[in-house]
């Protein structure tokens, strides 16, 4: 596991000089979001326990395009939180730094989306807001969607296949013909969203909502 000294490792961050790349250091001074190798160089880690930490939930990061990305300041924090006495520049600031790359991460599926991308499988957009959103057959298949709110939302035909989506929220969504099979909704709240033709099975449905929801020719087995 990682498990060097914080104070080591932010000696390494603050004074590059001492890293072993400081020429790699300096450019990623200058960046917000980060590849899986300059974030393994950020944190003086190696590649393999980075993505470990990430599978954890450890660490904050996701794929885009089939490429690892990172935003450094929500790295730096979730890092200091879970392995150190820090944080480093503040917790009180871990949910504002995060809510900005977040937010990054969001515009940016919904631009590519836009732009005629439907993949968006196996990404990391825990907490993610796409209210009155149109996603009709994007593929979110193995993402982490935990808590994502997409009220309102038309998702005709979206893939969600082993998607992580407890407590999310669906309600008044359009799920018609979605594949929600093997994904964990529990607690999520599909009240009132229309589910026709919707493929749940082996789907966790632990305490979720179907109040007033169209489940005609849903499959739930």
């Amino acid at each position: 596991m990682i498990l060097k000294c914080l104070s080591e490792s932010f000696h390494k961050l603050i004074y590059p000089r001492i890293a072993n790349n400081y020429w790699q250091l300096e450019t990623i001074k200058q960046k917000d979001i980060l590849t899986l190798e300059e974030a393994s160089l950020y944190l003086n880690i190696q590649t393999g326990m980075l993505l470990e930490e990430v599978g954890l939930g450890k660490l904050p990061g996701g794929q885009l395009a089939g490429r690892w990305r990172f935003c450094k300041d929500a790295l730096l924090n979730h890092f200091s939180i879970y392995h150190g006495n820090g944080p480093w520049i503040g917790e009180e600031n871990v949910e504002e730094e995060t809510e900005v790359c977040k937010g990054e991460t969001i515009s940016r599926v919904i631009e590519d989306y836009k732009a005629g991308r439907k993949d968006f499988s196996e990404i990391d957009l825990r907490g993610a807001d796409f209210r009155d959103t149109d996603l009709s057959e994007a593929d979110f298949s193995g993402s982490w969607l935990s808590r994502a709110n997409f009220e309102g939302s038309i998702l005709r035909g979206a893939e969600f296949q082993s998607t992580h989506l407890r407590e999310s929220n669906f309600r008044g969504a359009n799920l018609s013909y979605v594949n929600f099979q093997g994904a964990d909704l529990t607690g999520a709240d599909l009240g009132q969203a229309i589910l026709v033709g919707a493929n749940l099975s082996d789907a966790i449905l632990l305490g979720i909502d179907l109040w007033g929801a169209n489940i005609e020719d849903a499959k739930f087995r």
